[in-house]
């Protein structure tokens, strides 16, 4: 199965994209400018696919409709897995353990920083502040089984796109990156770099891209 394909999971991207569909729905927003690291990119292709007039610009970070699986493996190494952390000095320590190469200029106040958007305080310490059942998705996905996005991809075209790439992303590969820059016409492909995957977006070039997307949306 693909990480793009649906079955009877309530935890496969297309059931996100219904869920982030019928959100809107309840907010009364017609249309969003959306901005999706890694999975949260990949929901955006399919909300391309099959609600395209929700959608006034889009941010695709370090993801794409080809994905190296090394960066797969490395993600489910980890992803799911629910880890007790002693306190936010620990969980900055553990985690520069896990993912130190992916942000190598982060010293440990930024590490701190990065915990406290992952995880959680508790009362047995400090916990990650996710679903751990996001997991599926990349159980079922990464068969080895190859589905052709790019159409995903080319269905974000009417609009204004940003994809940003960390420099030694394991996810998004730079031939595709190189790829995407041509498929659509109003895009924008930019390399963060210093960082794998993913950029977190306060980067100097990620802010600037972020600014130029928006003001391109504002001028449709």
């Amino acid at each position: 199965m693909s990480e793009w394909d649906s079955d009877s999971s309530h935890y496969h991207p297309p059931i996100y994209a219904a869920d982030v569909l019928q959100l809107l729905d309840e907010l009364g927003i017609e249309q969003a400018v959306f901005m999706g690291t890694s999975l949260g990119g990949l929901v955006t292709m399919i909300i391309a696919t099959v609600a395209p007039q929700r959608i006034a610009g889009a941010l695709l970070n370090d993801v794409g409709p080809e994905l190296d699986f090394s960066g797969i493996d490395r993600i489910k190494s980890y992803v799911g897995k629910q880890v007790l952390f002693r306190d936010w000095d620990d969980a900055a320590d553990r985690l520069q353990q896990r993912a130190g190469d992916v942000y190598p200029a982060y010293d440990h106040a930024a590490w701190v920083r990065f915990a406290k958007r992952a995880c959680r305080q508790t009362e047995g310490g400090v916990e990650f502040d996710y679903d751990m059942r996001i997991a599926e998705p990349f159980e079922a996905g990464n068969t080895g089984e190859i589905k052709d996005a790019w159409p995903y991809y080319r269905a974000l075209g009417d609009r204004p796109v940003l994809v940003l790439r960390g420099e030694h992303s394991d996810l998004l590969p730079g031939p595709a990156a190189d790829r995407m820059a041509k498929e659509i016409l109003d895009v924008e492909v930019v390399t963060v770099k210093g960082v794998g995957h993913a950029p977190d977006l306060d980067e100097p070039e990620a802010v600037a891209a972020i600014d130029r997307l928006l003001e391109r949306v504002l001028k449709r």
